[in-house]
């Protein structure tokens, strides 16, 4: 073994063979990341914020205030707003079966909605929209 920190075993260094032809036709890159433009990179934006941050922190001291130099709140910032209750339900379970069956209700049987209008169950309508007549065709004795 070799006593050079950055030789081939590493993968550190220089390559030992150039890129192939095919290699650089296809747009791989052939080199490693240049450190000093990344430590560059890296400075920019840990000073970016820093400035962001002192511009913040300057900008609330400047322009902040102090709540004291305001005076005592009004009325309507002291007053206390209570907010309503939870209407929770007792048993979602029992409440959703209530639900269903008037809603099944309604669908298959016939009934007023306002005067002048009227609701029929779901297969007749159906059966309606199929092209069959609103009255059963009349039975012949045999």
């Amino acid at each position: 073994m070799s006593s050079d920190p950055f030789g081939p075993s590493t993968g550190r260094g220089f390559a030992t063979t150039p890129p192939s032809d095919a290699a650089l036709a296809e747009g791989y890159e052939v080199s490693d990341a240049n450190g000093r433009d990344l430590a560059i990179c890296i400075a920019v934006f840990a000073g970016s914020a820093v400035l962001a941050i002192g511009g913040t922190i300057l900008a609330l001291h400047m322009f902040g205030g102090n709540p004291a130099q305001y005076g005592n709140f009004t009325q309507l910032q002291q007053h206390h707003i209570t907010p309503p209750a939870p209407q929770l339900q007792a048993d979602p379970v029992a409440d959703f079966a209530q639900y269903q069956s008037q809603e099944n209700v309604a669908l298959t049987t016939t009934g007023k909605i306002a005067p002048g209008l009227a609701h029929i169950p779901i297969a007749r309508a159906m059966a309606l929209m199929d092209g069959k007549p609103l009255d059963p065709a009349p039975t012949v004795p045999p």
